[in-house]
């Protein structure tokens, strides 16, 4: 895949009820997200089996040693799961960027 350069992107993992955003950010230039994952999995063998990958790493390589993300700030405001709206005093949504302060 490809992500042009200024495009606003969400960088994903899990499924259902671990399923979280990671980062959003700014494509700071044409990335090959393919090409990517080629190089850090050449630099962590060992993270190619399943179960093993350092996803927290992987992004943290992208912002810092990379440098091609600009994170912006986000709210995450989850209305609710599986057809009912959350109350107010259930929850309130959450800050996204674990990687903010990268």
């Amino acid at each position: 895949m490809i992500i042009r350069e200024g495009q606003l992107v969400a960088i994903s993992e899990g499924e259902w009820d671990n399923y979280r955003i990671m980062l959003v950010g700014r494509a700071l230039q044409e990335i090959d997200t393919d090409a990517l994952k080629t190089e850090w999995l050449a630099a962590h063998p060992d993270q190619a089996e399943n179960y093993h990958a350092s996803l927290d790493g992987f992004v943290l390589w992208l912002l810092r040693d990379k440098k091609l993300f600009s994170p912006v700030d986000v709210m995450d405001w989850r209305v609710g799961a599986y057809s009912n709206f959350y109350g107010e005093k259930y929850h309130d949504g959450g800050r996204l960027g674990d990687f903010r302060e990268a």
